[in-house]
């Protein structure tokens, strides 16, 4: 069994780093920033939002992007304004 006690040693600083840089944030930047509704139709699905994060994730741009993946009501359906949304860090 591999000796894993040095991965470990760090994980209490990194713990409350991480909990003090997203408790610092204010919420509604975060919200705003953070929102996995990637064709702005109101609902995080799987089948929608999913899919174009799965196709944009390995470089798939233009209309091979959203070809049949955004959503009944999708206010953001053009695969540049997607890629847009989706390179905000």
């Amino acid at each position: 069994m591999p000796n894993l006690s040095c991965h470990f040693k760090a994980l209490p600083a990194l713990t409350f780093a991480f909990a003090y840089i997203v408790l610092a944030l204010p919420l509604t930047t975060h919200a705003a920033v953070c929102s996995m509704d990637i064709d702005a139709n109101g609902r995080i699905e799987a089948t929608t939002d999913g899919l174009l994060m799965n196709r944009y994730i390995p470089c798939i741009r233009g209309p091979a992007l959203t070809n049949g993946a955004p959503g009944v009501g999708a206010a953001r359906t053009d695969p540049v304004d997607i890629a847009a949304y989706l390179a905000v860090p």
